[in-house]
């Protein structure tokens, strides 16, 4: 008991610390540090102030708190409950909601087990204490109920923030793996939330696998585009071991309940996992990545990661893989080497390629962005072609069995 109280202590410091994190900037340690400053002068001029303190304000702040999430309420949008409930992944505190509801109050007692007695002791009569205990613990719940459900039915607020209603998922290329901040890179940009996977895999921060709607999206990191081997990289990258972390990875993101259910699947990567072309390098020519047969001395697509990962969106019905890395779009569609259809993205030419007098008219090179949304019961994707502000190509894809 003593420790599970001293926990919650632990939680609602780093809570606080979190919380001016977020909206301040402040260092967590500041914001940890003043609400235990606050709790020291609560105990030290006595928990009887604290109560009248609370008492007084109490009532405003749960009037407000409810208002707040009843005008949301009124703000949200009901359609799509039945499809963003299961992609939230909402963590469970038993297998049923009757075992959580024995589990919350029992938890809560461990809290304020220090607080009732003394407060109870301060009621009038027993008629009051009961009718406090009554309607106290039905509005109490009742409010929770209406900012719950406000939080969850996310009413649209009128943002102009970075990120603020569509997520950004970051996929790394393998320049990202360069440079004066590729050592501490989770610096740079926010790695996956580590209770979002084993602790096998806890330094895997750059895969997501997450669910929007019918649509589940697979984030891999195929890493370098040269073998460890290769004498340019002095053997400081680890991309072999790396990639075969991420397939044991991707095996179990696969089979969670909100991924392998969702009816269309969409992997990325950055480097391509096929190519049609046969002098376009594989990117496993040890020991440096040349090899007269092929016409660079980079990977233009990952063997090693179509091997490992593509068996593995085959049989999970993966609809789509989109790539990049090659700066000229192209659509490969499924054949007997892999079930899923194939989309790599331009890059940034448009529709010219070289300077001054090499310059020359490439109209197959341009900008794309591709844009996927679920019409009609089917996965819809168009490529816009930024040079002629026009949809390149558009490919529909039926819900996977």
């Amino acid at each position: 008991s003593a420790i599970l109280v001293g926990g919650c202590y632990l939680i609602m410091l780093n809570g606080a610390g979190t919380t001016l994190n977020q909206y301040l900037g402040w260092d967590p340690l500041i914001g940890a540090s003043l609400m235990a400053l606050a709790a020291v002068i609560t105990v030290w001029f006595g928990l009887r102030k604290l109560t009248d303190i609370i008492g007084s304000i109490g009532p405003f702040i749960a009037a407000f708190s409810v208002i707040i999430g009843i005008v949301a309420l009124f703000h949200a949008d009901f359609s799509n409950v039945s499809t963003e409930l299961p992609a939230m992944n909402l963590s469970k505190a038993s297998p049923t909601w009757w075992l959580a509801g024995i589990a919350y109050p029992c938890f809560a007692m461990m809290t304020l087990t220090p607080a009732l007695p003394s407060m109870g002791a301060t009621a009038p009569n027993r008629k009051t204490t009961v009718a406090a205990a009554v309607f106290g613990v039905i509005l109490f719940h009742l409010a929770i109920a209406v900012i719950v459900y406000a939080i969850f039915l996310k009413p649209e607020i009128a943002r102009t923030d970075y990120a603020a209603e569509l997520p950004y998922l970051f996929c790394p290329g393998n320049h990202d793996s360069r440079g004066m901040a590729n050592r501490h890179l989770e610096r740079v940009w926010m790695y996956r939330q580590p209770e979002e996977r084993q602790s096998r895999d806890w330094d895997l921060g750059r895969n997501f696998a997450v669910r929007m709607g019918d649509i589940a999206m697979i984030g891999l990191d195929t890493a370098e585009d040269k073998l460890d081997t290769n004498p340019i990289f002095a053997g400081l990258f680890q991309s072999e071991s790396y990639r075969r972390a991420q397939t044991d990875w991707l095996r179990d993101a696969l089979a969670q309940k909100e991924i392998a259910s969702a009816p269309f699947l969409v992997a990325f990567c950055h480097i391509p996992l096929f190519d049609p072309r046969p002098r376009s390098n594989p990117g496993d020519l040890a020991p440096a990545d040349t090899d007269p047969r092929y016409d660079r001395d980079y990977a233009a697509w990952q063997r090693t990661c179509a091997k490992m990962w593509g068996p593995l969106l085959d049989k999970a019905g993966c609809q789509v893989v989109i790539t990049a890395h090659q700066h000229c779009y192209r659509y490969d569609a499924p054949d007997k080497s892999h079930k899923w259809a194939h989309i790599v993205g331009g890059g940034p030419d448009l529709g010219f390629q070289g300077r001054g007098e090499n310059r020359r008219e490439r109209p197959e090179l341009f900008p794309t962005v591709i844009e996927g949304e679920v019409k009609n019961g089917k996965l819809e994707i168009n490529i816009h072609n930024i040079v002629t502000n026009k949809v390149q190509d558009t490919f529909t894809y039926k819900p996977r069995k």
